[in-house]
C-alpha cells in the first residue's frame, strides 16, 4: 500500500508536490508532537503558533478533500511512535511510505526508528530552492571546509540560478549585495492597511487550542492576531502580491528600520510578512523568485535594491537549511562566550523595565512575528549582553514564532545571533550600544533603559575583551575610551542579575 505522510510544514499545492497524490492508497495529515508539544523537545510554544499550524491544517485538508482525495487527520497526541503504531495497526507493515524531506534531525530520527519493516521513499522539499545535491554540490567546489561564507554560497547561487545576472554573468548594477542601501531611518508616516483573513478553520483551531493547550504564555494571548496571517494557498499568494504592488518599491530603503509600536502595520513596516506561510509550504521560494524578478523586470534599475535585498533574504533560508545539514553539532554545543544567565517569566511578559525590548516582546508574543532586524539587532543583541545561555535564546526563539522551525533558527540564534559558535559561520559580532538602536528607529532615550544598555554594551567588551581580538577593533576601542571601567563593571553585573 503506499501511503503519504504529510507533516504540519508539508502543506504544498498538488501541482508543487513532488509526487502525484492520486497515485497514494491513503493519505495521512499529522499534528506531530515536534510541531505541537514534545516530551523530548520542550518547547512551550505561543499559542498564537499552534492556532495558525491547526487552522492552516484543517485547511489542508478541506482543500485534498474538495479535490476528492480522502484523508485521515491525525490529532496532536503525545507519544512520537503514535502515527507509525496507528499506520501499522490499520495497514499493517508491507507498506511504502512516501515522506517530503522534513529536514529536522529529531523527527528524521524517529522516522527511522519507529517505521522498521516500512519501505520509504523520500522526496525533496519544495519549501527550498535548492535540493540536497545541490548543497552537496556547494560543499564540494569549497576549499576551506572549515567556515561557512555566507557571501560566497550567496554569489554561487546567484550563478547557478542566473538571478539578477546581465548576458555577460556580471550582476545587475555591479554589485552583487546593495546592503549599505538597506539602512535608512524610519520614514515620517506609514500606510496602515493590513488585512485579516477570515475563514471557519481559524474559529476551530482556536477553539481546539485553547482547550488542548492551556495557558500558553496567557498574558501576551491575542487569539484574532492569528488572521492577519493566510492560511491557504489563494490567500497566501494574494498577501505576497499584496506586498509587491504596495511595500516592494521601499523595502529597499527601509529593511532595517525599526518601529517600536504594538500596532501591526508601525511594527511590520515594510516586509513582506510571508515566512509563516513560506515555511509550512502554503505558497513555495519558486513562486516567490520567480513573480519577484518579473517585477523587476518591468520595473528595471529603479527598485534594484529593493530587489536584490529581498533576494538576499530568500537566499539565507537556503543558506539557514546548508548549515542545518552540514554544520548542525558544529553551532549547537558551543558558548564562546560563556553566557550562563536563564531567561525568568519577564523575557515572555515584556515586564524587564526596558521601553524597546518590552514592547519587542509583548509584539513577538501578541502577534507570533518580529523582522529580522527586530530578532537580530534588538533581541539577540540584548540577550547577548544580558549574558543569556544561548539554549535559552534558541527556546524564546523557537515559542515566539508562527514561523519558527529548527533548520531555520540554529543558525540564527546560534551563530548570527549569539556568535556562540566563534565565527563557525558569520565574522561578525552583532552587538551595539543603544546608539544604534536609537539611530534606526523612533524610541527616544529616557535616562534609564538606553543609560542601562549601554553600561551592559560597554561590560560585555570587558568581559570579552580577549575574545573579541582583531574581528572587532571598534568594540574594543569603546571600552578602552571609558574613563569609569570598574563603576561600569559594578553595576553592569548587578543589573545583570537584578533585571528578570
Amino acid at each position: 500500500m503506499n501511503i503519504a505522510i504529510i507533516y504540519p510544514n508539508q502543506l504544498f499545492s498538488i501541482n508543487n508536490l513532488p509526487y502525484n497524490i492520486r497515485d497514494m492508497d491513503q493519505i495521512i495529515l499529522t499534528e506531530d508532537p515536534i510541531y505541537f508539544a514534545d516530551t523530548e523537545r520542550t518547547l512551550r510554544f505561543n499559542l498564537l503558533k499552534l492556532i495558525y499550524q491547526r487552522s492552516s491544517m484543517k485547511y489542508y485538508e478541506h482543500y485534498l478533500s474538495n479535490k476528492n482525495i480522502p484523508v485521515t487527520y491525525l490529532d496532536w497526541q503525545k507519544h512520537p511512535n503514535t502515527l507509525f503504531k496507528f499506520i501499522k495497526e490499520k495497514y499493517g507493515t508491507d507498506n511504502m511510505l512516501h515522506i517530503v524531506d522534513p529536514v529536522d534531525w529529531l523527527l528524521e530520527k524517529r522516522i527511522a526508528k519507529y517505521s522498521i519493516k516500512q519501505k520509504i521513499m523520500w522526496y525533496e522539499s519544495p519549501l527550498f530552492l535548492l535540493s540536497n545535491n545541490d548543497l552537496k554540490e556547494y560543499m564540494t567546489s569549497q576549499k576551506d571546509k572549515k567556515k561557512y561564507y555566507q557571501y560566497n554560497f550567496y554569489i554561487w547561487h546567484r550563478k547557478k540560478r542566473d538571478m539578477l545576472l546581465d548576458p555577460a554573468g556580471k550582476p545587475l548594477g555591479g554589485k552583487y549585495s546593495y546592503d549599505k542601501y538597506n539602512r535608512q531611518s524610519l520614514p515620517t508616516e506609514i500606510k496602515k492597511d493590513p488585512k485579516k483573513y477570515n475563514n471557519r478553520f481559524y474559529d476551530e483551531a482556536i477553539s481546539y487550542c485553547e482547550a488542548t493547550f492551556r495557558n500558553y504564555y496567557p498574558e501576551n494571548y491575542r487569539p484574532d492576531n492569528v488572521r492577519y496571517y493566510p492560511i491557504t494557498h489563494k490567500d497566501s499568494k494574494n498577501h505576497y502580491q499584496q506586498f509587491l504592488n504596495q511595500k516592494l518599491d521601499h523595502f529597499g530603503d527601509y529593511q532595517d528600520a525599526i518601529h517600536f509600536k504594538l500596532d501591526f502595520s508601525e511594527m511590520t513596516l515594510f516586509h513582506s510578512v510571508i515566512s509563516m506561510q513560506l515555511n509550512i509550504g502554503l505558497i513555495t521560494p519558486e513562486y516567490i523568485l520567480k513573480e519577484i524578478l518579473q517585477r523587476y523586470d518591468k520595473s528595471k534599475k529603479e527598485i534594484l535594491h529593493s530587489v536584490e535585498g529581498f533576494v538576499r533574504q530568500l537566499n539565507w533560508r537556503e543558506y539557514s537549511r546548508l548549515l542545518y545539514r552540514y554544520a548542525y553539532d558544529k553551532m549547537i554545543h558551543k558558548n564562546y562566550f560563556d553566557n550562563r544567565h536563564h531567561l525568568t517569566k519577564a523575557w515572555y511578559d515584556g515586564e524587564l523595565k526596558i521601553q524597546p525590548i518590552d514592547i519587542c516582546i509583548k509584539f513577538a508574543f501578541q502577534y507570533g512575528y518580529l523582522h529580522h532586524i527586530l530578532r537580530l539587532m534588538v533581541m539577540c543583541n540584548f540577550m547577548n549582553l544580558m549574558n543569556i545561555h544561548p539554549d535559552d535564546v534558541y527556546k524564546w526563539f523557537m515559542e515566539f514564532s508562527l514561523d519558527s522551525y529548527d533548520w531555520v533558527m540554529i543558525n540564527n540564534v546560534y551563530s548570527m545571533g549569539m556568535f556562540s559558535d566563534n565565527g563557525l559561520t558569520t565574522s561578525k559580532v552583532y552587538i551595539s550600544s543603544s546608539k544604534y538602536i536609537l539611530r534606526m528607529s523612533d524610541v527616544k532615550k529616557d535616562g534609564h533603559w538606553d543609560v542601562i544598555w549601554d553600561i551592559l554594551y560597554h561590560y560585555f567588551i570587558y568581559r570579552n575583551y580577549d575574545k573579541l581580538g582583531g574581528r572587532s577593533k571598534i568594540y574594543l576601542s569603546h571600552w578602552n575610551k571609558q574613563r569609569n571601567k570598574k563603576e561600569i563593571i559594578d553595576v553592569a553585573k548587578k543589573l545583570i542579575t537584578n533585571i528578570r
